[in-house]
Formats: structure tokens, sequence, C-alpha cells
């Protein structure tokens, strides 16, 4: 299917499945379970090697036939999936076009990525191979920049996910309560359980408080919607798990809430949730606890966009002074550094690849 728009096409191709999804469409998750671990092993291996055992070979294919017939100067490709890197690889050496992988996170460096056996030893030797014949690399984050250049010896550039629209600072304090929000995905090494009895010991001092935190978009997690009901089982009048939340609906629930939470990562360096942008672009304060003593922290440092609390007792005084100032209706203000946020702007990321393609073209790199 082609798409035409104002500034951009879209190629649509049909994903018509492999034996592994035939069974699995066919005959249901339960059935064929070992089979289908064999096939999906043979999978990773073989499509090392050969581009048809590739599941979606088809758009290698057919992007050698439209660099055919159109004049392109640049490839950019997302992965992962990384064997997107193996397609340009061959399309750049067959018509000589530079190419961008563009890591939305880090592939054989990855901490879930260096414990697979043979597939470990496959990853290393193929990511270097095909990304070494790059003109650059460009991730998320400032570090996996760093690492993954340094690994494939490539030029490595920070391009940051970033917000899509900055909105304006909204300082009204009339909630019928006052809101804690937390947007998204919660994993195992998220500390939660920290927050979770400082909210606790706030809520059971003995007052009665009109207090609500959401966990939008968790009820598609079963162990973690298990986890958190396990942890706040106690207060559980004044807490709520949603579905997912369309970005429109939800930017005015941020704007109106009176904190945003994060949680910070114990073992992963470098990871910039999406949240923690959507979070900046509506100035609103977020609490960060604990703290990922990383990227996290900087962030809303430089910004001056929250708190970034590490011990109970500090969680439980905040939650109380910034209560108190909600229920007498007097906002509680940062002294935000809006120049900063806007950094974060997908505008102004867009400029920043916009100077690595121009930095490629010129240089032919």
């Amino acid at each position: 299917m082609h798409e035409k728009n104002e500034n951009y096409e879209v190629y649509y191709l049909p994903y018509k499945g492999n034996l592994k999804d035939q069974l699995l469409v066919k005959s249901g998750k339960n059935r064929w379970v070992f089979l289908r671990k064999i096939l999906s092993f043979s999978e990773l291996v073989l499509q090392n090697f050969f581009v048809r055992a590739i599941p979606y070979s088809n758009l290698y294919y057919f992007s050698k036939k439209l660099i055919k017939t159109e004049n392109f100067q640049l490839i950019i490709s997302s992965g992962k999936p990384y064997i997107l890197f193996k397609i340009c690889k061959i399309l750049n050496r067959k018509f000589k076009i530079p190419w961008i992988a563009d890591y939305r996170d880090p592939w054989s460096t990855h901490p879930w990525f260096v414990n697979r056996g043979i597939l470990s030893v496959l990853d290393r030797h193929f990511e270097k191979k095909w990304v070494g014949s790059a003109s650059a690399i460009t991730t998320c984050s400032q570090l996996w920049s760093k690492e993954i250049g340094s690994f494939v010896k490539r030029p490595a550039y920070a391009v940051y996910n970033g917000y899509e629209e900055f909105e304006e600072m909204n300082i009204t304090t009339e909630n019928d309560f006052f809101t804690i929000l937390y947007n998204g995905s919660l994993y195992d090494d998220q500390r939660i359980e920290l927050f979770a009895g400082a909210f606790k010991e706030f809520l059971n001092d003995g007052k009665t408080k009109k207090v609500k935190l959401y966990f939008h978009g968790l009820s598609i997690d079963p162990t973690q919607r298990e986890r958190i009901s396990g942890l706040f089982g106690t207060v559980k009048e004044y807490y709520e798990i949603t579905e997912r939340i369309e970005k429109s609906a939800l930017v005015p629930m941020m704007k109106q809430a009176q904190l945003l939470l994060l949680i910070g990562h114990r073992n992963i360096k470098g990871w910039y949730p999406i949240k923690v942008f959507d979070y900046l672009s509506v100035q609103q304060p977020i609490l960060l606890c604990p703290s990922d003593d990383d990227v996290l922290e900087k962030i809303i440092t430089e910004t001056r966009s929250g708190y970034v609390l590490n011990d109970k007792e500090s969680i439980v005084r905040l939650l109380n002074e910034m209560y108190d100032k909600w229920e007498k209706g007097q906002p509680s203000k940062l002294d935000i550094e809006q120049s900063k946020i806007l950094y974060y702007s997908r505008e102004n990321q867009a400029k920043r690849l916009a100077e690595i393609v121009d930095e490629i073209l010129e240089n032919k790199v």
C-alpha cells in the first residue's frame, strides 16, 4: 500500500509470517511450544547468513526495487529489529548510498543480550560487521551513543526521543483531589516499594485526606498490577490502575496533577523513559524516588523541574508540604529552567538530526 502525504510518503508491506507464526495462529500458544522454540532459535541464527530467513525479507527486495526507480541520498534504519542493519549493509554495498543506524536501545552491549550463549556471540560479531558500514549511528542516550560508537567504531550522536508539544505552565489548584500520577510501564528493577511505604505513612497520620494516586496504563501488565495491589492494598481507596490512555486525554491529566511520579531503574544506565519528556513538557512538579543516580536525576536537576528523594522521611515530608499548599489553594511553584526543557522538544531534536544528515552528505562519509 502506497500512501502519499504533503511532506512524506509511506509504503506498507504485508507480513505473511513464517512456519512458527503459522503454527501459533492455527494451534494457539499452548501447542507445539517446543517446536516453535526450535524454529525461533533457527530463525535467529539463519537470518544472519541468509536474507530469505528473515521473516520480513520482502522489505529488502522491495527496497532494492524502489532504489532503482527513485533518487535516494541517505537511508536511516531504526532498530530493533537489528536485522534491519543487515539489510542496510547490503543496500549500501549494492548502491553506495550512505546510511545511519538508529538504535532505540543498545544491541549486543545491552545487559539483557549478553547471556544468550551462541546468540550473544553472533550478535556481537554481526553488529560490528553490519554497523561498521554505516556512516554514523544515532541513539536516544548520550551514554549509549558513546558505548555503541566505541564498540562499532563509527561516529555516534545522541538524538533524544523528546516531547511533541510544550504546554503552557498550569498552576491551578482547583482539583477535587490532591492528585499524583504515574504513567506507563513499571519494571521489576524499579523499587516503587520506597514510595509505597512513604505514601501509606503520609495517609495514615490520623488526618482525613482527599488524595488520588493514578497508575495510567498499568492494567495491561498483570504482574505489575498484582505487585501494585500487594504494595498499596491497605490504602486501596486512594489509588487507581487504568488502561492505556490516549495522549490527547493524558496531557490534561498530567497538567492537573499536583505531582508526577518517576521511579529510577536500578541496573540500567543511560535510559530516558518517554514519560520523563512528557512530564517535562507540562511543567508540573516531578518526584523521582529513588534516584537512578544517572540521567533522570541529571535532567530533573538541570531543568529544576522537581525533586529527587531517596528516603521515606523526605518523601513523607514533601507530600505533607505539597498537600498543605493544595488544601490552602496555594500552587506548588518551581523555578523551572524552561530553556533547558525546550532543548528536548522533538522540533529541536529533529534539527539535531538534520545537522547530522547534512554533515554526512557534505563529507560523503
